[in-house]
């Protein structure tokens, strides 16, 4: 019956849709890894400050990714006497400063004047022994 060949109605050939999420760029994964992705983040923040794009680029995984990293790593860090220090994110239009922010992630918007023009994030490991 829905065979053409049999006089039945004729269906355009089915191909797979293609969601957002398989139409995104994937970023390239290193091939072999010597060390955890927080072991590359800690390394990579030991060198100096860096944004969470920085670190995405740094160690081969997504901004969201290193986000969620950095949550754990500043625990495992406060155990050994370290800490994360993170520089707040600033609104370039009117100059507000998030101090109190506990998320990680840049805001959408300034608290201030709703303004869209933020700074990133900045991360840095610093020793307290």
């Amino acid at each position: 019956m829905g065979n053409p060949e049999d006089g039945g109605p004729r269906r355009a050939a089915q191909l797979p849709r293609q969601g957002a999420s398989a139409r995104r760029r994937r970023e390239p994964q290193p091939e072999s890894r010597s060390h955890t992705v927080r072991q590359d983040l800690a390394l990579a923040l030991r060198a100096g400050p860096a944004t969470a794009r920085d670190l995405s680029k740094a160690v081969g995984a997504s901004e969201k990714d290193v986000l969620a990293h950095l949550a754990h790593l500043a625990k495992s860090l406060r155990a050994r006497g370290d800490v994360l220090e993170v520089t707040p994110t600033e609104c370039r239009d009117c100059g507000f400063v998030f101090r109190e922010r506990e998320k990680l992630a840049r805001p959408s918007r300034c608290a201030s004047c709703h303004g869209g023009r933020l700074t990133l994030p900045a991360f840095q490991i610093r020793s307290h022994r």
